[in-house]
């Protein structure tokens, strides 16, 4: 059973350590930011302030830090779900930061700075725009009355295998990124696995290397089609201990992947159990029987129902 957004999970299990956090922000801020943003006082905020209705855009990766030596500010990572550019990401942004300042009010804090970090790997090339370029037919006696913000991009669509390599120093950040550049175009990407995971010899024989190498046969497991078998044998081929760590993985996934299909199999079964006692017998009873839940229970006689009015209304 694939995961609903597998790139979202990876990216936060990456991230959220600080050296790999340091190092992407590194390259995500600019440099007159980064000259009075104080990277080694960075640190995790286990707050999301990403509510029910933004969920659907993207997830957040929070860290406060200091800048200028006193003012607390916070970086949120904005991770885009969707494979392609939204069209007003100005206007989720807003939502975003009001969340977070809405927080600061409650807790009788002070406002704080929020610098919005987009990071996005979709196929389409993001095209940054002022906020004031959504509207038409406006000149600047207009533009005082709209919001004046910006934010930060990192657009793996824009970057090369070479320049990603030269910009991040962590091999961690190197293979996340390459990772998650190219697993939408599976074909290349397959192709690619060999020359992406090279030199990982000494990661994988530290336990956060074997850690961190474990999560990517997870995540490429959940992204794509692509066999744990066919990944562990060309890491084999890369780094005797990397094989190891993959194999082991995926002889879990296959383990998984069977409890998965037997746990699937089970619940399809028990509904058809259902539907055939549900005109026989009392929802408790059936429950009962099943091991379903008397909601899931109520759900399929509904379902049946109106498939029922449905036929009736056909004749």
């Amino acid at each position: 059973m694939k995961r609903n957004n597998p790139h979202d999970k990876f990216f936060k299990e990456t991230f959220s350590n600080k050296e790999e956090a340091i190092d992407l922000l590194r390259n995500a801020l600019p440099k007159q930011i980064l000259k009075n943003v104080d990277l080694n006082t960075l640190r995790l905020d286990n707050t999301s302030y990403v509510d029910e209705k933004l969920k659907e855009s993207f997830s957040d990766l929070v860290f406060d830090c200091k800048y200028q030596g006193e003012t607390d500010i916070k970086i949120s990572i904005l991770i885009e779900h969707k494979s392609y550019a939204p069209d007003y990401p100005h206007i989720q942004l807003l939502k975003y930061m009001i969340n977070v300042w809405e927080a600061n009010i409650k807790q009788k804090q002070t406002l704080i700075p929020v610098i919005p970090v987009i990071f996005y790997h979709g196929k389409q090339k993001w095209k940054s725009r002022k906020f004031s370029d959504y509207f038409k037919g406006i000149d600047r006696n207009i533009e005082i009355f709209l919001p004046s913000f910006n934010y930060l991009l990192t657009d793996l669509s824009s970057f090369s295998e070479k320049e990603i390599r030269d910009l991040y120093k962590a091999m961690t950040v190197q293979i996340s990124l390459l990772l998650m550049k190219g697993i939408f175009n599976e074909e290349q990407f397959e192709k690619n696995i060999f020359r992406i995971f090279t030199g990982i010899d000494l990661l994988a024989k530290t336990e956060r290397g074997e850690k961190f190498l474990t999560s990517t046969m997870m995540y490429m497991y959940y992204s794509t089609e692509i066999e744990p078998d066919t990944i562990s044998k060309i890491l084999t081929k890369v780094s005797t201990k990397g094989g190891e760590i993959a194999m082991t993985t995926a002889m879990k996934l296959r383990r998984k992947g069977m409890q998965e299909g037997m746990q699937k199999g089970k619940s399809e079964k028990a509904i058809e159990i259902a539907k055939k006692m549900l005109p026989k017998m009392s929802i408790k009873d059936i429950s009962d029987l099943t091991g379903l839940p008397k909601e899931e229970i109520i759900k399929i006689k509904r379902s049946m129902l109106l498939d029922q009015k449905k036929t009736d209304v056909e004749n």
